[in-house]
């Protein structure tokens, strides 16, 4: 449940800030996975290009929610 427009509570960092850097740590790394040539086959590209968007969403979620204060009271 989105809380951006309800005053006076922590807001998402997700939404309060500019989601462009969460973006980009998240699909950059796909595309770098799925796009530079290697001697990798398709399905390892796809289970890593895969893997990678919850572990550098989850990263980005850390460096917003820790730069933003949003787990202090």
């Amino acid at each position: 449940m989105c809380n951006i427009h309800q005053a006076g509570t922590h807001h998402c960092p997700w939404c309060a800030h500019n989601p462009a850097f969460a973006y980009a740590a998240m699909v950059g790394p796909q595309a770098l996975i799925s796009f530079l040539p290697t001697a990798v086959s398709w399905k390892a590209r796809l289970a890593a290009a895969l893997a990678a968007f919850p572990v550098f969403g989850g990263i980005a979620a850390i460096v917003y929610g820790v730069s933003s204060g949003y787990w202090r009271s």
